[in-house]
């Protein structure tokens, strides 16, 4: 991996098939900061177009509580699930593999399992407006929690 510093915060990131960039978290100022694991934005729009494309598209029918018994509606969900295992299915392995390519070049060594979950309120608590992957550490650089930005090549 090759890592350049941009700025006090910023690294560019070229690993093995993916570009992207690290940012450096603030220090924490309470528990909750300090709690949160490294985050991996992208992952989903660069690797896995074709999927997540059907699944926004088969979002565009909301099903409402009085109608979640109807055929269709059911027929829908099904659908849904469906396409979003898909698009997972694509992703996790990916984004695994990113967080185990920026673990072992920022704190030099190998990571015995290095994972990642995704999650659809990864970067904000309240909603879902920036879904990503979880990792299953903290990656540190300078002392500071790394989180990484995954671009499309």
């Amino acid at each position: 991996m090759i890592i350049t510093r941009v700025s006090d915060r910023k690294y560019l990131l070229q690993g093995e098939g993916w570009t992207g960039h690290a940012t450096l978290r603030e220090r924490p100022k309470n528990q909750r900061d300090m709690d949160r694991r490294t985050r991996v934005y992208g992952v989903l729009e660069a690797f896995a177009k074709p999927e997540l494309a059907a699944l926004e598209a088969n979002t565009e029918t909301h099903v409402y509580s009085e109608d979640e018994h109807q055929p269709w509606a059911i027929e829908h969900m099904r659908s849904y699930r469906a396409l979003k295992r898909a698009l997972l299915r694509v992703g996790n392995p990916r984004a695994r593999a990113i967080v185990a390519e920026v673990h072992d070049a920022l704190a030099g060594y190998r990571a015995t399992d290095p994972g990642a979950r995704f999650s659809i309120n990864a970067g904000c608590f309240a909603c879902p407006c920036s879904p990503g992957y979880v990792a299953d550490r903290r990656i540190y650089m300078n002392d500071r929690i790394v989180d990484v930005y995954v671009d499309a090549n």
